[in-house]
């Protein structure tokens, strides 16, 4: 193969977006996920010492948020891992969300 025909086959894969623009895309996106689950885990440790509380408006977007990753994961990678802890995490979810729709009623 020429260096054009290489060029030309690289461009075809990556739709002529430029791989490092994406790969940025993708380490931030990774970033922001991390921080906003940590910063989430915080929150709710704080509430849970200061208030003596449980938020679980907190705890659907952090299980929610994780649960999205990691069904997007499996969906692209088709691998088992990924759709364990997609399932625990869509769980978690669930309950979570259940908790926080008993507490508006209450």
């Amino acid at each position: 193969m020429t260096k054009e025909e290489i060029l030309e086959k690289s461009r075809n894969e990556n739709k002529n977006q430029d791989v490092y623009d994406l790969d940025t895309q993708n380490k931030a996106a990774r970033y922001s996920i991390f921080a906003a689950s940590i910063l989430c885990c915080l929150l709710i440790i704080l509430q849970v010492v200061v208030k003596k509380i449980l938020p679980f408006e907190l705890i659907v977007i952090l299980f929610g948020m994780e649960s999205v990753l990691f069904i997007t994961k499996y969906v692209k990678m088709r691998k088992n891992h990924e759709l364990f802890v997609a399932i625990i995490y869509s769980l978690g979810f669930i309950i979570s969300g259940v908790f926080y729709v008993k507490g508006l009623m209450a």
